[in-house]
């Protein structure tokens, strides 16, 4: 949210506590801005409608949180890799994959990449994979990444035919389920390319 959407939030929180007899006082209203910050106002908007509609008691920002469709990390990190455990199940490493969860693309490329993931042993895949993958997403949950590093994942087809001057086929597109991410977490890197081409054109100025 923005700074000019505090009144709205502060009269949507306000009516909220109204209709369930509580006290919307200025430092509650301050705390749950806290709680809620990260998300847009409309849906802030459509959580308390929900929770009017559905909660029997006042609920606390991370029930909106949730109503508003976000999940905790740690809740979405194991979600996640359901989706990649199934979708090596489909496709193993020889075709390329491109997961609508971003994150999970540079989770996977942090971790070396699709082919080498999809080639760790049964035991070791089982166990320490997956504890890394989801430390992995959950870290990057928070920080944030480059769109670089979401980008889609190559597979076995794509890396031995790219040197022949193939075109590699399409990357499978994998659907999660999963919401989708707060904007501003994927980073685009256009301001330092932009940099980089000033400088070269102080160079050759």
């Amino acid at each position: 949210m923005q700074k000019s959407d505090s009144a709205l939030f502060a009269a949507i929180i306000s009516g909220l506590a109204e209709i369930f007899g509580a006290k919307a006082t200025e430092a509650m209203i301050t705390g749950y801005w806290m709680g809620l910050e990260d998300l847009t106002i409309q849906q802030v908007s459509i959580a308390a409608s929900k929770a009017a509609r559905c909660l029997r008691w006042f609920p606390k920002p991370v029930e909106l949180r949730k109503l508003a469709g976000q999940i905790p990390a740690d809740e979405r990190a194991v979600l996640a890799w359901a989706s990649v455990q199934n979708t090596i199940r489909r496709f193993g490493s020889y075709g390329s994959v491109d997961f609508d969860d971003p994150l999970i693309n540079a989770t996977i490329r942090n971790l070396g990449g699709w082919v080498q993931l999809c080639q760790k042993p049964t035991d070791e895949f089982e166990k320490w994979t997956r504890k890394d993958f989801e430390r992995v997403y959950v870290s990057l949950c928070s920080s944030g990444t480059s769109a670089e590093s979401c980008k889609y994942l190559g597979g076995t087809h794509e890396t031995n035919n790219g040197g022949h001057g193939f075109e590699p086929p399409k990357p499978h597109l994998i659907e999660t389920g999963l919401p989708k991410h707060q904007p501003g977490l994927i980073r685009e890197l256009t301001q330092s390319r932009e940099v980089l081409e000033l400088a070269e054109g102080v160079k050759s100025a």
